[in-house]
């Protein structure tokens, strides 16, 4: 049997690793570097949005860019002691813009959100650039809100201000470098060059992650490049001029490891 080819994820490994798992049935050999680490912040200015609904804060919709947020969210209504059930029905027929299929999918398991029908009123889209083309003053016609993080790019308040919708912004969450990622480097400087593949998950990760490196150009250059999708895709493309060979169809383990068994077909 060939040697198992290394695949390095610039992630936490989690529980029950779907990612470690796939790798591990196709014959790879899955490593896991934790970058990022994040914390919750103004949970309780979100409660209190949470608790008085969409109309008492004159709010017309929200935008979520990030499973942070999500988890914003969860954190803020789980302090509520209860909820009206006319302000959980505001909440659950307002307008809410959403980048990511997952984002999506985590905010309807949500207590807040869950057994309704969002099909008709969320929009989804795979990056902010494709959602701003929904933003119309004919149906956002009060306040937006939009919870983000804290290196949110400007694309989507120049979207709202050139619209004419005013905003309304609330960081749910800080992004900072994982605290063990600096030794965990300068450990395995020289083993994370000989990777077969990279896996990068956020361009906020891969910033953390260049900081820490002394080559960073050898580090890039020196394995193929796997990215959960599109917005990951376009910075290391756009802003750091490297070629990704895999972009997953979706941002889920199964449809990574599938781009990456087929890249590897060829």
């Amino acid at each position: 049997m060939p040697d198992r080819k290394r695949v390095i994820l610039f992630k936490k490994k989690d529980t029950d690793d779907k990612y470690n798992q796939l790798l591990l049935e196709n014959n790879f050999a899955p490593e896991f570097v934790p970058v990022l680490d994040h914390k919750l912040i103004n949970i309780d200015a979100i409660k209190t949005i949470i608790r008085n609904g969409p109309k008492r804060e004159q709010l017309c919709a929200m935008v979520l860019t990030s499973q942070r947020s999500v988890e914003a969210i969860n954190e803020a209504y789980n302090e509520l002691i209860s909820l009206d059930q006319h302000v959980r029905d505001e909440w659950n027929l307002m307008p809410i813009y959403i980048v990511g299929p997952q984002t999506a999918e985590a905010l309807g398991q949500l207590p807040l959100f869950r057994g309704s029908n969002h099909d008709d009123h969320w929009i989804v889209a795979p990056r902010a650039s494709e959602l701003i083309k929904s933003f119309s003053a004919n149906h956002l016609d009060s306040t937006v809100l939009f919870l983000a993080g804290d290196k949110r790019r400007e694309i989507i308040p120049e979207a709202l201000s050139a619209a004419h919708i005013p905003l309304r912004e609330i960081k749910s969450y800080v992004t900072c470098v994982h605290p063990d990622l600096a030794n965990r480097i300068k450990q395995d400087d020289k083993a994370l060059l000989q990777a077969d593949w990279t896996v990068y998950f956020s361009p906020s990760g891969l910033k953390f992650l260049l900081n820490q490196l002394d080559d960073k150009t050898r580090f890039l250059a020196n394995s193929n490049i796997a990215s959960i999708g599109p917005t990951t895709s376009d910075y290391i493309t756009n802003e750091l001029g490297y070629q990704v060979q895999v972009e997953a169809e979706k941002p889920d383990a199964e449809h990574l490891v599938q781009a990456i068994l087929n890249y590897s077909k060829k």
